[in-house]
């Protein structure tokens, strides 16, 4: 459901922000659903979603003042086009910064797995967070791309050179 949430909002960030019509200041970002999204996140936030467990107390008591300022500066309001130019200026801002904290949380997401190392009969479970994995997959990709056999850590087997 939250990554739904985050999903959502990147779409409409990119909508408004990428949107040729944002740049000539004929932008027609629907402020009806940056409030309906808004308030799923509260909701999701206040209910303790696991989703957020990632955020510290200051972190969330942060994104929810956020979330008032920018439901202040778009009440009443149906568009971007409705704000003065600092108006839309603060709005994208905070819709930027709400996205980001998001995704800060999701990267510090623990994903667990039980894997059975090698040469062991007996199970473990390994624990990694978002970032860390991307990471991992990000530096496979890399070894993969320059074709180097192996990444960091390879040993020789001593056969040869």
């Amino acid at each position: 459901m939250r990554m739904f949430s985050v999903r959502m909002l990147a779409a409409v960030l990119a909508m408004a922000i990428s949107s040729p019509a944002w740049s000539s200041g004929d932008s027609s970002l629907s402020f009806e659903d940056i409030r309906i999204q808004q308030e799923q996140i509260r909701g999701d936030l206040l209910r303790g979603h696991d989703a957020y467990n990632g955020l510290s107390k200051r972190e969330r008591d942060e994104l929810v003042q956020r979330q008032d300022g920018l439901l202040a500066l778009i009440e009443g309001k149906e568009t971007l086009l409705d704000l003065d130019e600092d108006g839309r200026t603060d709005a994208i801002n905070s819709l930027e910064w709400i996205r980001a904290k998001l995704d800060d949380a999701e990267m510090e997401r623990l994903i667990c797995n039980r894997e059975k190392r090698v040469g062991s009969n007996r199970v473990v479970r390994v624990c990694h967070t978002v970032a860390e994995r991307r990471r991992a997959r990000d530096d496979a990709n890399r070894a993969w791309q320059k074709g180097s056999p192996c990444s960091v850590g390879c040993v020789s087997s001593g056969g040869g050179g």
